[in-house]
């Protein structure tokens, strides 16, 4: 299933970022201001090389708000996985007091 989704969302984001490129060569200049730098690049170069690092920037900050959730998933496993043993515990109790116990068979 995921396979599948990803060639779903995948190939066609992929697309339309080839399209884009394509469709934007053109150059531009940019100067960051108090720096007497001048950098000359297709319009793509610089709308994907920030759209990429603020996409990954936002996958992280997302994972890290995520963080107590997921401690408190991991806390509820445990303690469904220690319920569980428990439960097989008295069932294995339960049903050897059954096995020892002998009840006496009522005479007709």
């Amino acid at each position: 299933m995921v396979k599948l989704s990803t060639w779903l969302f995948g190939f066609p984001l992929a697309i339309v970022i080839i399209v884009f490129a394509i469709s934007n060569r053109t150059s531009v200049d940019f100067e960051l201001w108090p720096f007497p730098y001048t950098v000359n690049m297709p319009v793509y170069v610089a709308v994907l090389g920030v759209s990429v690092p603020a996409f990954i920037l936002g996958g992280f900050v997302s994972w890290v708000s995520s963080g107590k959730v997921r401690k408190e998933n991991r806390k509820r496993a445990k303690r469904i996985k220690e319920l569980e043993k428990q439960i097989i515990q008295i069932k294995k109790d339960t049903e050897k007091e059954q096995e020892n116990s002998e009840i006496p068979e009522v005479l007709l």
